[in-house]
């Protein structure tokens, strides 16, 4: 501080006078605090302020002395340690995908086993003029799967900003569910009760549900290397004063309580007193980083909730969650109806893989549309320049050679702005809402998709847009 007079380090000493003034004359001032920040070569100092009022004999206000504390390191001291928080997040998910991943690659062996098969029986009894509609099915449903499994992987490794909305706990439980049963060795038996309505609802990141139970659910299977028992259960509570005396910052009041447990080793006492430690581990060196349980212990009090641990040695180890009921008035938007929806109007079509160039037409014709298509994102922006106003909707893939579909869309959109335009991508980190909304595009279509879904949206678009009748 040394150079500084007390004017430039503090917005108290540096008000002006007459405020200065009206601030002495309060007879009940005893101290005044700011936090201030002043600019110079080397960058933004943080000034903490601290200042007591000087009195004259007879009891007046005269001045101010204070303290002044340049607390810059300390402030950033706590952003690096914020940001190495949030890698550390990132690293303990992908952790627990990397011991998943044998899991992963069995299960998607299975659904290939299944798409392949079902798809060349299909060919086989198409061939002897026999019925093929229940093979088809089948490896619908297999893709299906493959589908599901790709998006909780997506969902639990993607790297985003923390968003809590209203979720369905008991829906979003039994999406992480398939994710876990698909990758769990199959020595481990899984029980499953979850005990309330459907609609219960909790203010909550899906990511970090993801991430909570992900976690749990991999400590247990490793607990039991030799197989075992893993049960999951969630239930309604009601908890009062005296219920909570063994829980600090809870309210009384309604709670959902999420329970793990394990057949597994189990832990003694001073273990467990420890598993929420940051960078505590019993696992042997390179083989983890000692934050999962950490990091899980950090998400469930930012949501407003408890966790706790009870275990004993070769009795197995329970995990209680307590997290915070929302009120059914929150809402959460419903799911459209599986249907395929008809429509008519002329769509461009562009995607780089002539497989998906060739299926999308084929459905979108059959609800009919009048579809224009091709595998060029260059050829497409020659074929809607020369005739702009003959197209109701554009739909484009967004990783292409030559040009990326949003590029493309900002194209298309200088020459024709008012044309909607549905972006298509198989992965969506990464896009930039204002990119999106300026390249004029009106909805995100994340593959793979399934024919209703694919009608449901190009029918949302085109009708909202009110298009042309030709």
């Amino acid at each position: 501080m040394l150079g500084r007079n007390d004017r430039e380090l503090s917005t108290i000493s540096s008000a002006p006078i007459g405020k200065l003034a009206a601030t002495l004359d309060n007879p009940d001032l005893t101290r005044l605090h700011a936090m201030n920040s002043i600019e110079d070569a080397s960058g933004t100092q943080w000034i903490d302020v601290s200042q007591v009022p000087l009195t004259t004999a007879e009891g007046q206000h005269c001045g101010l002395i204070g303290i002044f504390e340049d607390v810059t390191q300390r402030i950033n001291s706590a952003e690096e340690i914020k940001k190495l928080e949030d890698h550390l997040h990132q690293v303990q998910k992908m952790e627990s995908i990397g011991t998943l991943a044998g899991g992963i690659a069995h299960d998607f062996n299975n659904i290939l086993t299944s798409m392949i098969g079902f798809t060349e029986l299909a060919q086989l009894k198409q061939a002897a003029n026999q019925p093929i509609d229940h093979e088809l099915s089948q490896a619908l449903k297999a893709c299906l799967r493959a589908r599901d499994l790709i998006r909780q992987i997506l969902t639990f490794s993607r790297q985003a900003v923390i968003r809590r909305e209203p979720l369905r706990l008991h829906e979003q439980l039994e999406e992480i569910m398939k994710l876990i049963r698909a990758t769990l060795p199959a020595t481990i038996e899984i029980d499953q009760g979850l005990t309330i309505d459907s609609d219960a609802l909790v203010m909550a990141d899906a990511t970090q549900l993801h991430q909570i139970l992900m976690n749990l659910c991999t400590n247990a299977a490793q607990a039991m290397p030799d197989g075992g028992r893993l049960e999951i259960r969630l239930e309604a509570v009601q908890l009062s004063d005296e219920a909570l005396l063994s829980l600090k910052d809870l309210a009384p009041g309604s709670y959902y309580r999420l329970s793990v447990s394990d057949s597994g080793c189990g832990m003694a006492p001073e273990v467990s007193a420890k598993v929420f430690e940051p960078f505590f581990t019993t696992k042997p060196p390179g083989e983890g980083t000692g934050m999962g349980l950490s990091v899980v212990h950090g998400i469930v009090k930012d949501m407003g909730g408890a966790i706790s641990v009870y275990s004993e040695p070769g009795r197995g180890t329970t995990f209680n969650l307590l997290l915070p009921q929302l009120n059914a008035q929150s809402g959460v938007a419903d799911h459209e109806p599986n249907r395929l929806t008809p429509g008519q109007g002329r769509i461009l079509f562009v995607d780089d893989e002539e497989d998906i160039v060739s299926a999308c037409r084929g459905i979108l014709e059959g609800l009919g549309y009048r579809v224009d298509a091709t595998s060029n994102p260059l050829e497409a922006l020659d074929i809607f320049g020369a005739s702009p106003l003959d197209y109701d909707c554009v739909m484009t893939d967004m990783t292409m050679p030559k040009m990326t579909g949003l590029e493309l869309s900002e194209q298309i959109s200088r020459i024709r702005p008012d044309v909607p335009i549905i972006l298509c991508t198989g992965f969506s980190m990464g896009l930039n809402g204002s990119a999106i909304q300026n390249a004029g595009i009106r909805q995100l279509l994340v593959k793979p998709m399934i024919a209703s879904e694919l009608s449901a949206t190009v029918h949302r678009v085109i009708h909202s847009d009110s298009p042309r009748q030709h």
